[in-house]
């Protein structure tokens, strides 16, 4: 080939990779990690309008947050920690995590070490979120000029920024969906009643956000099953402390139906369907919250996802407790869910 040729060829190819880096590219997040450092942040927010120090926040995350980045499967982790079945490729210090939860007598004793430990609280959630990359930059949820410490505070930007970006979203379910519309200033339904729907759906454009909590979770996915318009409004799904396949006859349904076929949508889109299992750590029973989670279907020949089985991890049952731990956990919710939106 003449070197005019190898010139155009030169040229096209540069100018694809101009294309491609100008692709917007979804976030490298952890959605478990986005959330936790997230309710970690508000938590300080509000200590610090409190005049509270640093060993408040570090005692109120102790209680409230249990995350461990080497924390995945955490039910295994607490009923029988076995080096010897980890997955492989291991996280970063997962192994010797399990070699000392092995160690420990019982879960509730490993629940502590797990989610308890000072230093590992100190590493992963008594920190700047925007340290753990540019993906967890707040801008990156909120849009330019809102920073974590907005997050924190609550402030007005924060607000304004979910305002701009999500003015078309709906939050549906029962009262924390009507906490979290609150917060970001958004509409609210309190029912998933048809009627409500169609009613609240001011414009075309309008979206739903479904925020369901204990035994409402079952008869939603019930409906969003069986009316494909619904699931083609619906742009993510929560279920927080939700009986999702906790009883036998649930779990028969949910094996059935909850796959890519059925929960199909028009666009070719993956929704989330996130879990925030509630769990008590002085309550641990047999270390099974799995009916609180969403399962994962199986992948379709075609590669096509509509459905996104997001484990948002455990989470104590304080943040149903009251309005104000209500109000903090919509907050962090919303950070998660932009993420989502963005």
């Amino acid at each position: 080939m003449s070197l005019i040729v190898w010139v155009e060829i030169a040229a096209v190819l540069l100018a694809a990779w101009a294309v491609y880096r100008t692709l917007p590219r979804p976030p490298r997040l952890d959605w478990e990690r986005l959330l936790k450092v997230s309710l970690s942040t508000v938590l300080r927010g509000a200590l610090e309008a409190e005049d509270k120090d640093f060993e408040d926040w570090q005692a109120a995350v102790s209680d409230l947050v249990p995350y461990h980045p080497a924390g995945r499967d955490p039910e295994a982790k607490l009923r029988q920690p076995d080096p010897a079945a980890l997955p492989t490729p291991a996280l970063d210090g997962e192994r010797a995590l399990v070699e000392a939860l092995a160690a420990l007598p019982d879960p509730p004793a490993r629940w502590k070490r797990l989610y308890a430990d000072p230093n590992q609280i100190e590493l992963s959630l008594l920190i700047d979120p925007a340290s753990l990359g540019d993906d967890y930059r707040a801008e990156a949820f909120f849009g330019a000029d809102v920073s974590w410490e907005d997050v924190a505070a609550w402030s007005d930007a924060a607000r304004a920024g979910l305002q701009r970006r999500l003015s078309h979203v709906i939050v549906a379910g029962g009262p924390l969906a009507v906490t979290l519309a609150e917060q970001a200033g958004l509409r609210s339904l309190a029912t998933l009643d048809e009627g409500a729907l169609e009613a609240g759906r001011a414009q075309a454009s309008d979206r739903l956000v479904l925020v369901l909590e204990g035994d409402a979770v079952l008869p939603a996915l019930q409906r969003l099953h069986d009316d494909a318009q619904l699931r083609d409004w619906v742009l993510a799904v929560i279920a927080v402390g939700g009986d999702i396949c906790e009883s036998e006859a649930a779990a028969a349904w949910v094996a059935a139906h909850f796959n890519h076929d059925e929960l199909d949508t028009e666009l070719n889109r993956s929704t989330p369907y996130a879990a925030l299992p509630v769990v008590d750590p002085a309550d641990l029973g047999a270390v099974d919250w799995s009916g609180q989670r969403w399962p994962v279907p199986p992948e379709l020949p075609s590669g096509r996802a509509p459905i996104q089985a997001v484990d948002l991890g455990p989470v104590p049952p304080q943040w149903l407790g009251s309005d104000e731990r209500r109000v903090q956990l919509s907050r962090a919710l919303w950070v998660v869910i932009a993420g989502w939106l963005s």
